[in-house]
């Protein structure tokens, strides 16, 4: 039967993103982008499918530091007068393989796809 193992990575992330206006009157849309630096603080394998059993280890050749591409939108939206709902789907992805060259066979390029949210409140 499949034995299967799984892999956890953590990461420390300094963006530098900047927005542009695209329309503002009772909501606003605004286009970001810019870069990120991205450092590995954590590497870790597991037996199985879960993150919750014990490490039995890290990958080798995994790349320490890395830098990525982040563009999205940011969507205002007011709920009531002095609350905002705001809606950011942001896409990233890595500029260079997350495996060190000469170490393993392949190109794995991470990518996440993302929707963050938040309500602010104007005093």
């Amino acid at each position: 039967f499949p034995v299967t193992i799984s892999q956890g990575f953590g990461f420390v992330e300094l963006p530098l993103i900047g927005r542009f206006l695209l329309h503002q009157r009772n909501w606003a849309i605004h286009v970001k982008g810019g870069v990120a630096a991205n450092y590995l603080v954590s590497n870790q394998v597991f037996p199985g499918e879960s993150l919750f059993n014990q490490s039995i280890g890290e990958t080798y050749g995994i790349r320490k530091f890395n830098f990525e591409g982040v563009v999205g939108l940011v969507l205002e939206l007011p709920i009531a007068p002095n609350l905002t709902l705001h809606l950011e789907p942001t896409a990233q992805y890595f500029f260079f393989p997350i495996i060190n060259e000469f170490v393993h066979f392949g190109r794995a390029v991470p990518y996440s796809y993302s929707l963050f949210t938040g309500i602010r409140y104007n005093f």
